[in-house]
Order: C-alpha cells, then structure tokens, then sequence
C-alpha cells in the first residue's frame, strides 16, 4: 500500500500480478484533478482511485453510467466527514445512491498521548464504530454488488451474468486505507497485519472479487489457558533498554478474569501474555527449526499485536519465547 518500503511481499499480499498497478494507483494524495476534463473528456484517469475528491472532481451521473456500460471501473474513497457535504449527497442522488449510518461495536488498543511504552496503557476501551455507507434506491440505475462497511461496489443495469458492467467502488472510510491506519511496518519490510488486510480488501474491489473476512486471517486471539513451566523468567525491553525483568512465582498465577492492562500488576499481565504465547504456539505456530518465526501474528485482549518467535530444546519442547510490538519503519517507535 502507500508507503511500502523495499522488500514488501508483492503477490504475496494480492495473490495476483495486479497488487503493483493497485500500489501504484492508490499512492495518489488526491484525486485527479476533475477527471473528465482537460483530457478531452476522456476517461483514461478514471481507472485511478479517487482519494477523498471534492464535488469539482468528480463526474457526472452520465458519464459514471457511460463509463461502467464501456466496462471501464471506477473507485472513489471519501473522507468519513463528506459523507456530510451536501454537494457529495447531491452527487450520489443522481446516481440514485443515498448515505446510511451503519452502528457496530469495536475495541481500540489504548492511544493517550504522552502516555508511551507497554507499561503505561490501560487496556483497550469498548466503542460504537458509526461509519456512513450507500444503498442503491430501488430506482437506480445501479445494482447493489457486494459490500462491507468499507467499500461498496455497483454495476450499471441490466445486469447480466457474467457481469458486462464495469464497476463502481464507493467508500467512506479512505481513513482507514491512509498511512496513518495501516502505515506501520515490522522489521523495516513487513507490514502490519491491518495493512495487509486493508490491501486485499481494495484490490477484491478493484478485481470485482468476493471480499476477504472482515477478520484478518494472520492474527489470532488465542486463550490463556495454557502454563508453560519451562517459561519461568520474563525479561521486558523497551527500545533495547531492559525494564523490567525476574521470575514468576506463586504470586504470579491469575485467575480466569482477563488481563487487559499491565497498569497496577505489570507481573501478572505478562504472566497472562505467557500463556496466550503458549496457547498460539501450541494451535497457530508449529515448530519449523530450532528457533520458529511465526506466520500470523497473535492478539492480545488488549487489541496489541504481537509478532511471535520462539526456541526450542533438543527433545522439541517450548524453551523461550520472544514477542515484538510496534517495529516502526523508521526505526524510533517503541518495541
């Protein structure tokens, strides 16, 4: 996506040849100047998404119809906010397409400013997501295709199978296709789990593909059932500086209750973190080697995620476990 360094994964992320021409078309900062003209109203741009356009840059309903009947595609991705702006509405009732306000309950990892370092967070706090989505009226000239609370996509009617319209892809949420919803990047060439997602999402909508589960399929959130005894020292480092470190003992052992926060008892929220890692090992990471470097990535219940490797002794069993969290591009976020 925007922003990838050198040695990100191309097909890897797609599966398809396609993922430098989506790169290529989203690294755009905004949309074209009004697409239809100054190009002899033409619409060689239109095969470029749209990144949060005003009302002058985008097409009229007769040429967006035009342009999906010749088979041509179109994508656009608003900002959250113009799902307010009157002219954008105006736009989209004369493609017979309105705005509707879709409520889902969400969690966000802990984000107070000032407040840096995996000691200083309080867990995740519980939310309503209110994202603005289309609908097609019975009397559009669009037909609904498939959806999600991202992006929507239409064909022209009639509709035919196969499809012979081009499609249409409208979203409200470009907030979470920017640098700041999925630019983090582990290691210097690994994305993080949201980018990679957020990248076959839009390119399943730039292919007329079925899109992916909303729920990345490389992170899991295991339980903490699991009580490693070989795993009896912890050692917490904080941008290779060592802040906390020791054993566990009997004070350790928690109780079924969740440990979101390692505010009040840093301890036992590791203790708690041991036994996910084990229990993600045990389900989601099979020994590969020596030292095993996990495919997917673990969730904490605290929506921090966790890049997971670990070691084991000679007969094969869990002899340490190392567990990385926000590796920056740059190199100065914390770990």
């Amino acid at each position: 996506m925007r922003g990838s360094p050198p040695g990100f994964s191309r097909d890897g992320i797609t599966g398809e040849p396609l993922r430098r021409r989506v790169c290529e078309c989203v690294a755009v900062p905004r949309a074209e100047p009004r697409v239809a003209e100054g190009i002899a109203r033409t619409f060689r741009n239109l095969e470029a998404p749209g990144i949060q356009p005003d009302a002058r840059q985008l097409p009229s309903s007769e040429e967006v119809l035009s342009h999906l009947h010749a088979r041509g595609d179109l994508t656009i991705l608003f900002a959250p906010e113009q799902a307010g702006h009157n002219e954008v509405r105006a736009w989209l009732g004369e493609l017979g397409l309105y705005i509707q306000e879709v409520t889902a309950l969400g969690m966000s990892e802990d984000a107070r400013p000032g407040q840096e370092g995996l000691l200083n967070r309080r867990g995740a706090a519980i939310l309503r997501d209110i994202r603005p989505v289309t609908r097609a009226l019975p009397t559009s000239l669009l037909k609904d295709g498939y959806a999600d609370q991202f992006v929507q996509s239409y064909t022209a009617r009639p509709t035919s199978f196969p499809r012979s319209s081009g499609l249409l892809n409208i979203s409200f949420s470009a907030d979470q296709f920017s640098d700041a919803a999925i630019g983090d990047v582990w290691e210097g060439i690994q994305p993080a789990t949201i980018g990679m997602l957020r990248e076959r999402q839009l390119a399943a909508a730039l292919e007329g593909k079925d899109l992916p589960s909303p729920f990345p399929d490389r992170l899991a959130l295991p339980s903490s059932g699991a009580t490693p005894s070989t795993l009896a020292a912890y050692l917490l480092m904080e941008d290779g500086k060592t802040v906390l470190a020791g054993h566990f003992d009997g004070s350790s052992i928690v109780s079924s209750a969740v440990v979101s926060s390692p505010i009040g008892n840093p301890v036992m929220y590791l203790f708690d973190l041991r036994g996910r890692a084990a229990s993600f090992i045990a389900s989601a990471c099979p020994r590969t080697g020596k030292v095993t470097h996990c495919k997917i990535r673990m969730l904490g219940p605290d929506m921090i995620e966790w890049e997971v490797s670990w070691a084991s002794n000679d007969d094969g069993n869990l002899a340490a476990v190392e567990l990385l969290h926000e590796r920056s591009f740059s190199g100065l976020g914390k770990t």
